[in-house]
């Protein structure tokens, strides 16, 4: 698919292809400071062959980004109708509760960009300092600090305070809309510090700023509904004096506060942040997780909490972790997820060694590896590997993605009838 200017100075591409693009135009993105940020970090990388003289290859993303002026980079999945099935089945059980699937839970792996983003904002927010406003206080002395307040001196005096004065001192309040809000949203970013997606080191730096806020009454808003919080961040968002920072810093703030997204409902003033970007590989694993839970009445675990090691004589250092165990009556299953096409003839080498460590680790009696299908009409398509020389059936299958449910219940009914699997 090549890469084309729209009317609206859109550049679309496709996650996991690389794209063709005019040398113009290459050009024009090598110097993009956005483009550089999205180089660092993986989501796309510039390509320069004989195959494809200019070009652009993104990973396993699909999301978008602000350029200069107008123009967006929109990355849109590979196959139609995936994202949606992914969101469907990747969100936490307790978060498809809604017509319209959240993207923040407290298990989601979506959060970590949004909190990744929120700090940065916060940060740069925090080192201009914090927006304040002038208010004034009544105060009594001998010696006045402000406007005299005439009728409240002439009360003391009434009561037999001769000397004192009363007058209105004006002072700088840090208690506003905005730092509220933002307060509130690193109280909800509390909430997903059991995340494992989230780094100690992004919870230790929002509990030292949470510290700057302990002068701003954020605190009646920890019960409050949904609109009220939303706003509060309405409010914020409305004062004259909210920065480019402060203000996306309230975008990313609203979505860990919520737990609703970055998409807004239509009432509400704040809008999509400039960039953001879903890894499809991690929302792949996530969803066969999940859909699996589902349609099993066996237990479904990450093979991680098994810890078991795969050398004696070093417990700790190298863990058996396939991405989920179904524990069976006679054996467990083990089965890694691995979003990437699968080309002609059998999986890769190194995906074959490492599920079969993971499996003779663990002691299961049979393993499967994973794929997206993503061309034809097919639910499923169901392979036999082998027996490996200790016992081990493998399997490899490719799935539909925009029908993992059904997808997974077939592969498992193959699983369970080739290799007598319960």
């Amino acid at each position: 698919m090549d890469v084309s200017p729209f009317a609206d100075e859109s550049i679309y591409a496709r996650e996991r292809t690389t794209v063709s693009v005019s040398a113009t135009l290459f050009r024009e993105l090598d110097r993009s400071d956005e483009i550089v940020d999205l180089l660092e970090q993986g989501i796309i990388s510039l390509v320069r062959s004989r195959a494809v003289p200019f070009g652009i290859r993104a990973g396993p993303y699909v999301g978008e980004t602000l350029l200069r002026g107008s123009r967006r980079l929109c990355i849109e999945p590979k196959v139609p109708g995936a994202l949606a099935a992914l969101l469907e089945w990747a969100v936490p059980v307790a978060h498809r509760v809604t017509e319209t699937p959240s993207l923040v839970g407290e298990d989601g792996i979506t959060v970590l960009p949004i909190v990744s983003r929120f700090m940065i904002a916060l940060k740069d927010y925090l080192q201009h300092g914090r927006l304040k406003q002038y208010r004034a206080r009544l105060k009594v002395s001998a010696v006045p600090r402000g406007k005299l307040d005439l009728r409240s001196t002439a009360r003391l005096e009434a009561r037999g305070r001769f000397g004192a004065t009363a007058y209105h001192q004006r002072y700088l309040d840090p208690d506003v809309a905005l730092n509220r809000a933002l307060a509130l949203a690193i109280f909800a970013l509390e909430r997903y510090a059991r995340s494992p997606h989230i780094p100690s080191s992004l919870i230790a730096q929002a509990r030292s700023y949470a510290a700057l806020f302990e002068d701003v009454d954020w605190r009646p808003f920890i019960r409050a509904n949904a609109s009220t919080v939303a706003r509060l961040f309405d409010d914020a968002a409305a004062q004259s004096a909210t920065s480019h920072s402060s203000r996306r810093a309230l975008e990313y703030g609203r979505a860990l506060a919520l737990s609703a997204g970055l998409w807004p409902s239509r009432d509400l003033e704040l809008t999509l942040p400039d960039s953001f970007f879903l890894n499809l590989e991690a929302l792949f694993e996530s969803a066969v997780r999940n859909s699996t839970e589902h349609i099993t009445s066996r237990e479904v675990i990450k093979g991680s909490k098994l810890r078991r090691s795969v050398f004696i004589d070093r417990p700790d250092a190298f863990v058996a972790d396939p991405d989920l165990v179904v524990i069976g009556t006679e054996g467990d299953l083990v089965i890694d997820v691995k979003y990437k096409e699968l080309g002609p003839g059998l999986p890769g080498h190194s995906d074959v060694y490492q599920i079969t460590a993971h499996a003779h680790a663990i002691g299961a009696t049979t393993a499967m590896l994973v794929y997206p299908l993503e061309q034809g009409r097919e639910l499923l398509r169901f392979e036999q590997l082998g027996r490996t020389v200790h016992g081990i059936r493998v399997y490899w299958a490719l799935i539909d993605v925009t029908r993992i449910a059904d997808a997974m219940s077939a592969a498992l009914s193959k699983v369970s009838t080739h290799s007598g699997w319960r």
